[in-house]
């Protein structure tokens, strides 16, 4: 299975945000199986920093280190993008449900028996539009996870390398 094309991704993302929320679901479960062979390849250098045992020539690093900011070029996007759906539909769903209680506000009766309008709570209703987002959210959190990991991975090549240089010209000063 090849690699789907960040923009190709986005552009599911994208027509994703004024669908049902069925219709996101299903565009955000594509999105997730078409980023399966980045995750894979992710894990396999996971594997490979957790391997203690195995001793790692400097080119690992080197060679690592660009493949995993492939992979972070690929994920970060993917991620601003589900971030931005995610906020986006969890405003709607809160505006929508606003304006539609300001419209048409129910009836109760106060202490005195008199008929008044509700007035508007937002905490409920945030929580209903946080609900209403749980895909995003779920999906978010993987690429984020992901995104984090490259991150991480990233770095610790880059310490490997500089160690390595560093211990380098230490041992050739000393000659």
């Amino acid at each position: 299975m090849e690699q789907t094309d960040t923009y190709e991704i986005i552009h599911k993302i994208l027509t994703a945000k004024e669908a049902s929320k069925e219709k996101v679901k299903e565009a955000l479960q594509s999105v997730l199986i078409e980023s399966v062979e980045a995750f894979k390849a992710i894990d396999v250098y996971q594997r490979q920093f957790v391997d203690k045992n195995e001793v790692r020539a400097p080119q690992f690093y080197y060679e690592a280190q660009d493949a995993l900011s492939g992979y972070y070029m690929y994920l970060s996007p993917i991620v601003m993008v589900l971030t931005a759906l995610k906020e986006v539909r969890s405003n709607s769903y809160f505006h929508s449900v606003r304006v539609s209680f300001e419209k048409n506000p129910p009836l109760k009766k106060n202490d005195k028996g008199f008929e008044v309008h509700e007035k508007f709570v937002s905490a409920p209703v945030e929580k209903e539009s946080q609900e209403h987002v749980s895909e995003e959210t779920y999906i978010a959190a993987v690429f984020i996870g992901y995104l984090d990991a490259c991150r991480t991975a990233i770095q610790t090549c880059r310490n490997r390398t500089k160690s390595y240089e560093e211990e380098t010209r230490t041992s050739r000063t000393q000659t």
